[in-house]
């Protein structure tokens, strides 16, 4: 099962700096660990960062340094130009297997202003169950379901918003495939809360589907944020080769699925759901 996680900086730094606030409800208890370290540790899958405005403080840097690396002294640095106009770094896919300390993630800006980095890790002794969809269905029966956020999110905050389809959902299980968002100023982070995922919120970042100020070339060549949108979690299943689409379990009084979004910017989103029933 995948987890995200995000740490946060209102200010931002124009050299290579740590965002190390963890937004109340993350998760997290020290930033870069995960959330299980035993008995198997998470192995993480991809990182990033995301930036407030892609035209004043694009990202012009990102650094993941950690002792699990080869090289831990140099890190991995992804580094764009100073002409950069990129408002979210691609997802750098990795299979890091955690061992020790954090994994510091760093960014450098144009100008200083609000940013946030994620990690995506995979636990594979989750109790949970995750699916590759290719053999979990016959035939595969898709749903495509609309939630739109009741009011605007809290900017630099996790926000909530409780997955109810106008009419319940057959009971039965499902799968996410993926999501698209729209109504952003650019790009959020999206996860998912269900009992059936345990302590662990499977998610990835989104880019708003429909806009056109983002001004930022990277996006449209990024294999999750742009080119997988809908189908997130197959792709990132296809990268592990293991399952990594969240299954839960609608009841008839509800879907007990909660979303949560975290944006720089107090935007009202709706997330688009695409959903794969598995029978009940």
């Amino acid at each position: 099962m995948l987890d995200l996680h995000v740490n946060y900086s209102s200010a931002g730094s124009a050299t290579l700096a740590q965002p190390s606030t963890i937004p109340a409800n993350d998760g997290q208890v020290l930033a870069g660990v995960p959330m299980i370290t035993t008995p198997k540790a998470a192995t993480l899958l991809a990182w990033g960062g995301v930036a407030i405005n892609g035209a004043a403080d694009a990202i012009k840097e990102a650094q993941l340094t950690s002792n699990d690396l080869n090289d831990p002294a140099n890190g991995s640095t992804w580094l764009p130009s100073g002409t950069s106009l990129v408002v979210a770094t691609p997802h750098f896919t990795e299979l890091l297997i955690y061992q020790t300390a954090s994994r510091v993630i760093k960014l450098a800006q144009k100008a200083a202003a609000a940013c946030f980095t994620f990690t995506i890790d995979h636990y594979a002794d989750a109790v949970v169950r995750a699916s590759t969809i290719k053999g979990d269905r016959t035939p595969m029966q898709r749903g495509i379901y609309s939630q739109l956020f009741g009011g605007a999110v809290t900017a630099g905050a996790w926000s909530t918003q409780i997955f109810a389809p106008t009419t319940n959902l057959p009971q039965g299980r499902y799968a996410i495939l993926g999501f698209w968002i729209t109504a952003l100023t650019n790009v959020a982070a999206v996860r998912f809360q269900h009992a059936d995922f345990g302590s662990v919120q499977p998610g990835c970042i989104g880019a708003d589907l429909f806009t056109t100020s983002l001004n930022d070339t990277n996006l449209s060549t990024d294999e999750i944020m742009m080119k997988a949108q809908g189908v997130q979690f197959v792709r990132l299943g296809e990268l592990l080769k293991a399952g990594a689409c969240p299954v839960f379990r609608a009841g008839p009084n509800g879907t007990g699925l909660t979303i949560w979004c975290f944006d720089l910017t107090a935007d009202t989103p709706t997330v688009i759901l695409n959903l794969a029933y598995l029978g009940g």
